[in-house]
């Protein structure tokens, strides 16, 4: 999964820009655990992770800002050239290859006792997304919602 992501990302970066961003998975394993610790200790943008008053080291040590930032923008989890116009009509197309590659690798854990299913709000504001639900109550009652 992470080895297409990163296929992906270097041949959309290729289509955009004229150049590669030569990445590996290696890269965008790393580049994924450091966006979920920039989840867990949130600041008020991605560049306060390497500024001096504000550096947070598990994130800013592993990878250089310039760096993390030429990925994410780059980063693509299908390649636009070789989807279909039937295929487009799900609203996820862009994701439908990876989320069901995803999907597949957990049904192959092996369940245990103490599993735990829950649900979350994921906050989005967005006009253009018919995906997007309200939950009256939630204390972001706009956004995706996440089992």
């Amino acid at each position: 999964m992470v080895e297409a992501l990163a296929q992906n990302t270097n041949e959309y970066s290729f289509q955009e820009r004229g150049t590669s961003v030569n990445t590996t998975a290696k890269e965008i394993e790393k580049m994924l655990g450091m966006y979920l610790k920039m989840g867990l200790v949130q600041m008020a943008g991605t560049r306060m992770y390497w500024e001096t008053e504000t550096r947070y080291s598990p994130v800013a040590d592993v990878m250089p800002r310039n760096r993390f930032q030429s990925l994410l923008t780059s980063l693509h989890f299908v390649n636009n050239m070789t989807v279909s116009e039937t295929e487009k009509k799900d609203k996820l197309w862009k994701l439908r290859l990876w989320l069901d590659s995803f999907r597949e690798k957990c049904l192959q854990v092996v369940p245990e006792e103490h599993n735990s299913v829950d649900e979350m709000m994921i906050p989005f504001k967005g006009k253009f997304s018919s995906i997007k639900q309200y939950m009256r109550g939630k204390p972001n009652p706009w956004g995706f919602k996440v089992w």
